[in-house]
């Protein structure tokens, strides 16, 4: 062969004729394989010892023939790229670089399908089983009338003005950013105290509240009787909604408002008011659902695809089980658990009650001090359920963590408490209860509990 070409060839194991090695040479095939059997390197070199010592050697073969020199070095890289991206299990310790990065991008993209398969089936059993978002009830927009087409009538008469005029030194168009940023305060402002139920006494959700409301000032054509309906749907979207949008965000459906509403309106009522709520603003559901954070403390999709899962089957597919049992992590340090909720994180994780309520304080205290087994707890329960003693700190976990097993209760009752996350706890508990699933107390009935979660997304 002349020196001006050369070959791309590859060793195979005689064992399975599977490639382990490619490499290029300009000299003969026999002279090449001889050169590795005299002078192994890299990782090539144990496997050629394993070989010898069973008697064997590689089998040499030409991939590519008559090559130009000057174009080996590209042949062998991307003969090698192939085969790694391909999965073969080669040697080559050099020019791999580029297959390894196809390999990585391919399986990131095969845990990313398996994520969004888990998560489809999750959210087609959340669908099944609770049916939907829950029902707006009678929903009305704070009082707004004269604000709002004040507003509108400012907005259109911006947008009616020549964008190149200049009026007091500025262009139409920053006169019309600056009154689309005005009215949205103003309209804010007169819907944050009627919305006081919802935002809690933190304030919490004033941001996801406050950004919707916006939407109003971006939409001047929006007629009068459309913006009230859109801005009275709007604490609602963001309490029993957005749970939803973000479980079919993360199984990788539609959001755009016909597939999204086709998928969660389980109700007439229900599909009027998503079906409103896509009218007025068509990208609110991908708004709703980007806003949620999955590593959140009350990550809402996680908790209604956990409640759904413990109260059902109990299964949980693999791909979602981190996320499943993070969040019935959290619910458990607030022992809001529910019975089957215990059960599905004992499952998922064994040693959940130890690593969230710490060691068994009272069992070494009765060890230690020769008392009777149980002594320990029956002193802290008397001493948590004394009146008047003040704050205990974390006396309540000593005890859930005596009791050997994770702390759980029949109905979670959030009514008393506030923070981002609760209206839609509170909503998952209600969709619970409506499906059967969980039952009231003594004393509770349906259409209260849920006239009374309803009252949280009414304006007062």
């Amino acid at each position: 062969m002349s020196l001006s070409v050369g070959r791309i060839y590859a060793l195979s194991d005689p064992r399975d004729e599977v490639v382990r090695y490619v490499g290029q040479t300009t000299k003969t095939l026999e002279e090449r394989l001889a050169g590795h059997l005299s002078s192994p390197a890299g990782k090539v070199a144990p496997w050629i010892t394993e070989l010898r010592e069973a008697g064997l050697e590689p089998l040499i073969a030409a991939l590519k023939e008559n090559v130009p020199v000057a174009g080996l070095l590209a042949a062998e890289r991307e003969e090698i790229t192939r085969r790694v991206a391909a999965g073969e299990p080669l040697l080559n310790q050099a020019s791999t670089a580029a297959g390894r990065r196809i390999v990585e991008r391919k399986l990131a993209e095969l845990k990313i399908r398996q994520r969004e398969s888990a998560w489809t089936e999750m959210a087609q059993r959340c669908r099944e089983v609770l049916g939907g978002p829950l029902a707006p009830g009678q929903v009305s927009a704070p009082s707004l009338q004269a604000a709002v087409q004040e507003a509108l009538l400012r907005l259109q008469a911006e947008e009616n003005t020549d964008g190149n005029a200049l009026t007091g030194g500025l262009s139409s168009q920053i006169r019309l950013l600056r009154t689309q940023q005005s009215v949205s305060e103003e309209l804010w402002r007169k819907c944050r105290p009627a919305w006081g139920r919802l935002r809690g006494a933190d304030g919490s959700l004033d941001f996801h509240l406050a950004s919707l409301v916006s939407h109003v000032a971006r939409r001047p054509d929006m007629p009068g009787s459309a913006t009230l309906r859109y801005l009275s749907l709007i604490p609602w979207a963001v309490c029993a909604v957005a749970p939803w949008a973000a479980l079919a965000q993360r199984a990788g459906m539609s959001l755009e408002p016909a597939a999204f509403c086709g998928w969660a309106d389980g109700s007439t009522e229900v599909a009027a008011a998503l079906s409103d709520l896509g009218l007025y603003y068509p990208e609110i559901f991908a708004v709703l659902a980007s806003r949620e954070n999955p590593n959140d403390r009350w990550c809402a999709s996680s908790h209604l695809a956990a409640a759904v899962a413990a109260h059902t089957s109990g299964e949980v597919p693999e791909a979602v089980a981190p996320d499943v049992c993070s969040v019935l992590r959290e619910i458990a340090r607030d022992k809001m658990l529910t019975p089957g909720m215990a059960e599905l994180l004992t499952a998922l994780d064994p040693r959940a009650l130890e690593e969230i309520f710490g060691p068994d304080a009272a069992r070494a205290a009765d060890a230690q001090l020769g008392l009777p087994p149980g002594t320990a707890l029956q002193v802290l329960q008397f001493v948590l359920e004394c009146k008047g003693v003040g704050h205990l700190g974390v006396l309540d976990h000593v005890v859930a963590r005596a009791a050997q097993a994770l702390p759980s209760t029949p109905y979670p009752n959030y009514s008393t408490w506030y923070g981002c996350g609760i209206p839609s706890a509170r909503a998952i508990t209600i969709s619970l209860v409506g499906a059967g699933l969980i039952s009231l107390p003594d004393g509770y009935a349906w259409p209260q509990v849920l006239h009374d979660l309803q009252a949280i997304w009414q304006t007062v």
